[in-house]
């Protein structure tokens, strides 16, 4: 070198690369990304990790993720190694049934043959068999009935099935 030198150097920012995750939720339930409500897509650092958590509302069950992300597992993560998109699948638990019996009798105790018991809300009646018995599968709920026959006064009255099954006594004067 035969004189001083000056050199200058510039830099610039080189940006970062993004990516976005897009995630869609079939039935009733949520995800929360990193302990947030997802509400819309997220864009985050190339080989950024996120914790995804399904939460199903009451009555939904989980069945999986689905798309970019496929497993089992309510909880667990997505890296961002380019734009992904998953979908939190959800379904509705199947109803459980109970089973109701009522037993019609008389003022004697004498079971009623034939009284007819007619649940609001449920399509058919019931008819009492020769012990005075009729068996109906119920899930959780409040039904109001009326028994009726031809040689006594209608009954009406409120049921509610709460997680079991269920003996109804009817006193038909």
């Amino acid at each position: 070198m035969d004189a001083d030198k000056t050199i200058t150097a510039t830099f610039s920012e080189i940006p970062a690369i993004e990516h976005t995750l897009t995630i869609t939720v079939v039935g009733n339930g949520s995800v929360e990304v990193e302990g947030y409500t997802y509400t819309t897509a997220i864009t985050v650092d190339e080989g950024t990790k996120l914790g995804l958590e399904a939460i199903a509302q009451n009555g939904w069950q989980f069945d999986g993720w689905t798309g970019d992300l496929v497993s089992d597992n309510a909880a667990d993560t997505i890296t961002l190694d380019e734009d992904k998109t998953i979908t939190a699948n959800f379904s509705e638990l199947p109803t459980q049934l109970h089973s109701v019996t009522f037993i019609v009798v008389n003022q004697e105790e004498t079971p009623v043959t034939g009284a007819i018991i007619a649940i609001d809300g449920i399509e058919g009646n019931l008819t009492t068999d020769a012990e005075g018995h009729a068996l109906i599968d119920l899930a959780d709920g409040l039904y109001r009935f009326t028994v009726s026959d031809t040689e006594y006064q209608n009954y009406i009255d409120t049921i509610v099935v709460a997680g079991s099954n269920l003996t109804v006594e009817v006193n038909l004067i």
